[in-house]
């Protein structure tokens, strides 16, 4: 029987705003040397877009990297790469996107080590994410001095999630998954449209066309499907709702911060 192993480097983009190119170069060259030395038939290289933080047009770097190595013999060389891929893959004859992406790797090191964050990953984001503005207790957004995340959320949430499949069938939390999206869904197309007629003035760099139509569509479609759904999901979702807005009048609104700001700036 004939047998076929693969090597799997990565473009070490997961949980990043952009990829470490760093990680993901010296990875990729490494794996692919070792696994054309012990005698691997092919080489997978990996991306991670699934959080939906990072766009794929962000990979090209570390997916052509992967594609040098696994067509040229032995070990590839970084440098020789990192000084002709905007030639070669932009036609750009100044070099100028070959050195924006040896600053954006430097990004990447001063983070990690004059930082001391790691890299760009998410959750240098997480500085108080959810109640520097004041609707939510500070507890809600403390962050772990280590993994720099908000630890005391993810873990009552995570209980929670897991807490909930033991007790409730499999399809009604399907079903509450469909109509909180749902929801979102129809809050965003209404968002979209009262802010086109609120605020016209805003800069958006994507302008959804033909509003109000589209919102309006938007709105009818995702509210149609949520009527398809049992009742007790409904209970439960209109029970969550007034439970965030028992939250929101009992406190959010007096602790505001948004709502002290001067008229004009919030």
């Amino acid at each position: 029987m004939l047998s076929a192993t693969w090597v799997a480097p990565s473009v070490n983009n997961f949980r990043k705003v952009y990829p470490n190119n760093n990680n993901a170069l010296a990875n990729i060259q490494r794996f692919t040397a070792d696994g054309q030395r012990l005698g691997s038939t092919g080489q997978l290289n990996t991306i991670w877009n699934d959080d939906g933080e990072g766009l794929f047009n962000q990979d090209w770097y570390g997916i052509l990297f992967g594609a040098a190595a696994a067509w040229q013999k032995g070990e590839s060389s970084i440098p020789d790469f990192q000084n002709s891929y905007a030639q070669v893959f932009h036609g750009d004859a100044t070099g100028d996107l070959n050195e924006a992406q040896k600053e954006m790797m430097l990004a990447h090191s001063v983070l990690k080590d004059q930082a001391k964050e790691g890299d760009g990953t998410n959750s240098i984001f997480w500085l108080d994410p959810m109640s520097k503005d004041g609707l939510l207790w500070k507890w809600a957004s403390a962050i772990h001095p280590r993994f720099r995340t908000p630890w005391i959320t993810t873990i009552v949430f995570g209980i929670f999630a897991g807490v909930m499949p033991a007790f409730l069938p499999i399809d009604n939390l399907a079903d509450l998954v469909n109509i909180g999206t749902l929801l979102a869904f129809t809050i965003v197309c209404a968002g979209v449209w009262v802010l086109r007629v609120r605020s016209p003035e805003l800069h958006r760099p994507f302008k959804t066309p033909l509003v109000p139509l589209v919102p309006i569509l938007g709105i009818l479609s995702a509210g149609y499907l949520m009527t398809q759904l049992a009742a007790i999901t409904w209970i439960v979702m209109i029970s969550w709702l007034l439970f965030g807005l028992i939250i929101y009048f009992t406190y959010s609104v007096k602790h505001s911060k948004v709502q002290r700001l001067p008229a004009g700036t919030k």
